[in-house]
Parts: structure tokens; sequence; C-alpha cells
């Protein structure tokens, strides 16, 4: 019997296969997306977490208090 490690990986490379595809699809249909960063490292973190579960005005605001307060992070 396998284990439910061995079933989990196995899902996983399920699931990785089908991004995949679907990835290549959106590509052939509207041309590849090149991914860019906006930022430095912790501002792309702090811009992640900022943003979640909250709304682009007030996380926009946020992050900009932050980089006022900490100009050198």
């Amino acid at each position: 019997m396998a284990s439910s490690r061995t079933v989990q990986a196995a899902d996983r490379a399920d699931l990785l296969e089908k991004v995949d595809v679907v990835a290549e699809r959106l590509d052939a249909h509207y041309g590849p997306r090149p991914l860019l960063p906006n930022n430095d490292p912790v501002a792309e973190i702090v811009s992640t977490i900022l943003s979640q579960h909250t709304s682009d005005i007030n996380s926009g605001r946020a992050y900009e208090s932050l980089k006022a307060a900490f100009p050198t992070w």
C-alpha cells in the first residue's frame, strides 16, 4: 500500500502537469506573459502580504506608509 506522502506527491505531479497544459494554452492564445518583478525582494513580499484580504487602495496606502516610516528597508 502506498503511503499518503507518495499519493500526495503523485497528486501534486498530476496537478503540476495540468497547470503546465493550461499555461501553454493561455500562452498560445494570448502570447507569453513575462514575469517581471516590480520592486526589490523585500518590497515584493511586503506588498504581497499587504494585498491579502485588503483592497488595492488600502494596501497601497499601507505600503506607502511603511515605505515612509522605513525608507531604507
